[in-house]
């Protein structure tokens, strides 16, 4: 018999701090909230690893950015695979925003998403 040692507990530091961060993907899953649509993006950026979880209607401009594809015949509607998106790099600023209804309660907003700029590139 050999006995095992699991680590059944996140890698991820899902708390990441306010602020404005490179962020590299490590993996988007789709996710069903109280039978809402909800996209968890787990990320890397310079101080560890965090998860976000969004709403379809707080990411289409960071799909834009990813290189997701506009349905030409539907705007606002993107097409992309969650599993492409990993190792994609941007920026964007992380807040704590209190609920409205319950202001003791404060979520994690991921918004003013940018494009990263390369290593070793030059921006215009």
């Amino acid at each position: 018999m050999t006995q095992e040692s699991t680590d059944t507990t996140s890698q991820f530091n899902d708390n990441i701090p306010d602020g404005t961060y490179d962020f590299e993907i490590v993996q988007v899953v789709r996710k069903e909230i109280k039978g809402k649509k909800a996209y968890e993006w787990a990320l890397e950026y310079p101080d560890g690893q965090g998860k976000v979880l969004t709403w379809p209607n707080q990411v289409g401009p960071l799909l834009a950015i990813l290189g997701a594809k506009e349905d030409p015949e539907q705007k606002g509607h993107y097409l992309w695979e969650t599993e492409l998106m990993a190792g994609k790099t941007f920026k964007a600023t992380i807040t704590h925003d209190a609920d409205k209804k319950n202001p003791s309660k404060f979520y994690q907003n991921m918004k003013d998403f940018k494009a990263s700029v390369e290593a070793g590139s030059t921006p215009f």
